[in-house]
Formats: C-alpha cells, sequence, structure tokens
C-alpha cells in the first residue's frame, strides 16, 4: 500500500477505534472553534451530510478555526464537556474543494487550538434536494438528541475467544458510553440544521450558527 494511503487508513478509521478502546468517546462530527471565545461548534449526520463542508467552510470565516474533520473526541462524564485532541484531516470532496477555490485542502492535517475549548453547539445536519427548502434551525428534544448523537458513535466492540480477537457487532451493554452520550445530550444544546443542496445556502447557515450563539451567551 502507498505511505500515505496507510497514514491516512490509520488516522482517518483506525485511530477514533483506539481511542474508543481507551474507553474515550469519538463522534462522527467535524468541528470549528471561534477563536477568541472558545466556543466550539459541531456538524453531525450521515455520511454525505456536508459534515466536512460545514466545518471547513466555517473555519475559513474570521476568528474561526477548523478542529475536526471527521472524528471529535470528548469525555462527557463531568461537567463541562472535555475535548481531547485526535489527529484529524480535512477530506473534501470535489465539489466542496472546487467551491472553496482550495484543492489543496484534501489531505491537510488539522492544527488543534491552546484555547480552553467549551463545545457550546452541536448541529445535525439535514440536507435536502429540494432547492425552495429554506436554511433554518430547528430545536431538538434531549431525548431526540441522545439517539442522534448516539448512531453517530464510533464504537469498537471486542471478542475474545479462544485467543483471537474479533470485531463483533455494536454492543448492546456499553454502559459508559451510553451515559457518555447522555450526558453530552444533556450539557450541549443540539438543533436539526436544514437546508438545500447548494452551497449558495452556506452563508445563510453561518449567519444563523452565528446569531445562535450569540443568543446563547447568557446560558
Amino acid at each position: 500500500m502507498d505511505a500515505e494511503q496507510f497514514k491516512r487508513l490509520v488516522f482517518h478509521d483506525w485511530l477514533p477505534f483506539v481511542y474508543n478502546f481507551w474507553g474515550l468517546q469519538v463522534l462522527h462530527a467535524s468541528a470549528a472553534v471561534h477563536s477568541s471565545s472558545g466556543q466550539v461548534v459541531a456538524f453531525s449526520g450521515a455520511s454525505g451530510a456536508g459534515k466536512s463542508t460545514f466545518g471547513y467552510g466555517l473555519g475559513l470565516l474570521p476568528e474561526w478555526q477548523q478542529i475536526a474533520d471527521d472524528s471529535l473526541a470528548f469525555v462527557a462524564q463531568h461537567k463541562p464537556v472535555r475535548l481531547l485532541p485526535i489527529p484529524n484531516e480535512a477530506l473534501l470532496r470535489p465539489a466542496s474543494a472546487g467551491y472553496y477555490g482550495d484543492f489543496g485542502a484534501r489531505g491537510e492535517f488539522l492544527d488543534w487550538t491552546n484555547t480552553p475549548l467549551r463545545l457550546k453547539r452541536i448541529f445535525l445536519l439535514e440536507p435536502s434536494d429540494d432547492l425552495a427548502v429554506p436554511v433554518r434551525l430547528l430545536p431538538v428534544s434531549r431525548a431526540r438528541a441522545y439517539v442522534s448523537l448516539l448512531q453517530q458513535a464510533y464504537t469498537l466492540t471486542l471478542d475474545l475467544h479462544r485467543g483471537a480477537v474479533r470485531l463483533v457487532d455494536r454492543s448492546k451493554d456499553n454502559r459508559q458510553q451510553m451515559e457518555e452520550y447522555l450526558s453530552l445530550a444533556s450539557q450541549v444544546r443540539v438543533s436539526r440544521l436544514q437546508y438545500p443542496r447548494k452551497f449558495v445556502a452556506l452563508d445563510k447557515a453561518f449567519s444563523l450558527i452565528e446569531n445562535d450563539l450569540l443568543s446563547g451567551e447568557t446560558e
């Protein structure tokens, strides 16, 4: 295998499960931090929902820095939620790289920040092929947020059998993971972000996100 391909396989596909094996939680999400305040915004959702596009785009705005593309490591047992550095690289799809005018974005490892971080918002991305759909934020109950976030969790379960280690289906008894995601959903506001699949909707979405953060400064 090509050395660069192997490195990408290790960091992108294996490392999140290593963190999980250590007892840490990793969410399928991109994220960006507001440099002056340390507030972190994360984007989660199904594959192809736009996580990388939103994380990268928000990171280009003044005072913002992208810190995660696909994996966001955290510990939520105690308040506040603690974010942990995990190697991420910007992996934009060709259309998104072309839109941002930066074809070298693919494969660029993201820098972490020394700013104290606070995970402030998680947005569940809901793209629509109906281009008439407005860009809007919709509230999510804590119960629904918990289920939605747990569905986006990296989960590694090992089955030891006669000296061999085998990967098996997601464990139904992973109490620690369930408790951590329940704590995450109770501490961080989760919203649905609906938008049409067109790049011109990004500016409106980023404006809504920044306004949402400003409105929650007294939380």
